[in-house]
């Protein structure tokens, strides 16, 4: 193998490696958080809160792009973020 191709896959599995930590912490985060003998709003609120923390780490912090994953607009996305209380 190229030193040029062993490049390529070393930068394809560090990103890989990259994207399951998100999602492995994201789903510890919400499995910390989440219980079912919670109240309906209060579990509601932790979900949000993991969900759109997933999606901003996942965005790299571009908020068009965390809008657009969760299907809502970029005026409602800021809003929503600060009644969780989640800083951008």
């Amino acid at each position: 193998m190229n030193p040029a191709t062993m490049s390529e896959v070393l930068d394809n599995l560090t990103e890989r490696v990259a994207k399951l930590e998100i999602k492995l912490s994201s789903l510890r985060e919400a499995a910390m958080t989440l219980r079912f003998t919670l109240p309906l709003r209060p579990a509601r609120r932790a979900f949000e809160r993991a969900y759109f923390r997933y999606q901003i780490k996942r965005a790299k912090g571009n908020m068009s792009r965390v809008a657009k994953a969760a299907g809502i607009d970029r005026c409602h996305l800021y809003r929503k973020l600060g009644q969780l209380g989640i800083r951008r």
